[in-house]
């Protein structure tokens, strides 16, 4: 019960697209903003926000490094191999 409550919940973040990932900055957020970012806004619209250099800057380094040292990387929910 706990596994499909989990998954009713995570379907609907995100405007209803699910989530497929957590990134340490999306976790150091408070909470009522991590809320509030994941339930009412798209990817899309969050990435319309205002940020900071260091959001960009990390999410421009980490996929160049996770597709440098990963075997597989997971984009919307499906695994797939780094060629």
């Amino acid at each position: 019960m706990k596994q499909e409550l989990a998954d009713k919940i995570r379907k609907k973040l995100n405007g209803g697209k699910g989530y497929d990932h957590l990134s340490p900055s999306s976790l150091n957020i408070p909470l009522p903003k991590f809320f509030i970012n994941y339930l009412m806004f798209t990817q899309e619209e969050r990435r319309e926000q205002l940020s900071g250099y260091k959001a960009h800057f990390g999410n421009c380094a980490n996929s160049a490094v996770q597709k440098l040292l990963c075997k597989y990387i997971f984009m919307n929910g499906k695994k797939v191999k780094v060629k």
